[in-house]
């Protein structure tokens, strides 16, 4: 979720992803984490709290609601890591549903009419030259490809009338 930490977050893999580089692509690189954690980390958190704030209107109104998440991971650690961490991804994704507003929703999460579906990947959908390099932390760690692998994604959202 988005949190002070979070900021704090980009600021540090602002600093450890430009230490090694030039001053001028040191302020080239920093731009783009920072559009990074502004864009899609801020910007992420944002739509799900959108998604959050308005997903009472059909529970209210006597609707069932599945929502199937998918979590990834950067392929650094193994498989079975990554796996994992995946599922803490969607874990942390249903927490958040759970104590939304003082737990508005945990209600209805305990009864089923709101129900969060897990397709946990790892790391078996990243993109193609993301580093899994435990020597170069940089590009494995910090680097804006691999920060976009770490993440939960709502794919699909099924209304169903009671």
């Amino acid at each position: 979720m988005c949190t002070r930490s979070t900021l704090h977050s980009g600021k540090l893999f602002i600093q450890n992803f430009t230490t090694a580089l030039t001053e001028e692509d040191k302020a080239a690189a920093a731009e783009r984490l920072s559009r990074f954690f502004e864009e899609e980390v801020k910007g992420g958190y944002l739509k799900l709290s959108y998604f959050a704030e308005n997903l009472d209107l059909f529970l209210d109104n006597n609707y069932s609601v599945v929502i199937m998440v998918k979590g990834f991971s950067s392929p650094l650690a193994s498989q079975e890591y990554n796996l994992a961490l995946s599922n803490r991804r969607i874990a942390s994704v249903l927490s958040y549903f759970r104590k939304y507003q003082n737990g508005i929703y945990s209600p209805y999460i305990q009864n089923g009419q709101l129900q969060v579906m897990t397709a946990p990947l790892g790391e078996r959908e990243v993109r193609t030259g993301v580093s899994d390099s435990r020597y170069d932390k940089r590009s494995s760690v910090y680097s804006v490809e691999a920060s976009m692998e770490r993440r939960t994604d709502i794919i699909e959202v099924k209304l169903t009338k009671n």
